[in-house]
């Protein structure tokens, strides 16, 4: 089954590349379509609307934006990489940041999982182990989820404008992904739940341990 997976490996490859191409190119016509590009009048469509926005917009901002947005999520690369490192699958952080970076273009196809697909495919390159691969990445995605919600929980109760509402999914989601990240807590989910599919050598080392903790409040 893998030898014939190598075999259509490179057809594969063009086939997820031309999804996300595709996805990507859908989310632009789902931008096309807001109602806030809109013409009352009828007189310009959505494309022209967007270009003269674009148009009285600095390009300096454009790229002091996206150079912070790079760099913001570098810090969740660097935390995926120090993972990786912590348990024994280490890999540069040069070579880390890339494969985190690639795998940023798979989260516009829905389901967010060729994202995690990409990642795990480059990091493998360096011998990373699927499995290495998969806990690590899902524990930096909940580590950055929670620590996200409670950003959105902090900012929300000092603000007036949000609701009850609000403020309680950005709590339940805090709760939902802050319990596993907590010290101990993770490596004892995986075991529980991987100890019938993955062998007892993949499960020895797990994200999870206080160090991983602290590493991940540094990186948010």
């Amino acid at each position: 089954m893998i030898d014939r997976m190598k075999k259509y490996w490179p057809f594969i490859k063009i086939f997820i590349w031309f999804l996300v191409a595709f996805a990507v190119g859908f989310q632009f016509w789902r931008i096309l379509h807001l109602e806030a590009l809109k013409d009352p009048d009828g007189k310009h469509n959505s494309l022209t609307l967007l270009l003269q926005q674009l148009q009285s917009v600095s390009l300096s901002g454009i790229y002091l934006c996206g150079l912070l947005y790079i760099v913001g999520i570098g810090f969740s690369g660097w935390f995926w990489v120090d993972l990786l490192n912590d348990i024994k699958q280490p890999i540069s952080l040069p070579f880390g940041l890339r494969c985190f970076y690639i795998a940023q273009l798979g989260k516009y196809v829905p389901g967010k999982g060729l994202a995690l697909f990409l990642r795990i495919n480059s990091a493998m390159k360096e011998n990373v182990t699927i499995t290495a691969g998969v806990v690590t990445s899902i524990y930096e995605v909940l580590f950055t989820m929670a620590t996200g919600a409670t950003l959105a929980v902090m900012l929300g109760l000092l603000s007036a404008d949000t609701s009850t509402t609000q403020i309680t999914a950005a709590a339940f989601l805090m709760i939902v992904t802050g319990i596993p990240i907590m010290p101990g807590v993770f490596p004892f989910i995986v075991r529980r739940l991987g100890k019938r599919f993955l062998p007892a050598e993949q499960l020895l080392v797990i994200p999870g341990s206080l160090r991983s903790f602290f590493r991940g409040l540094l990186s948010s």
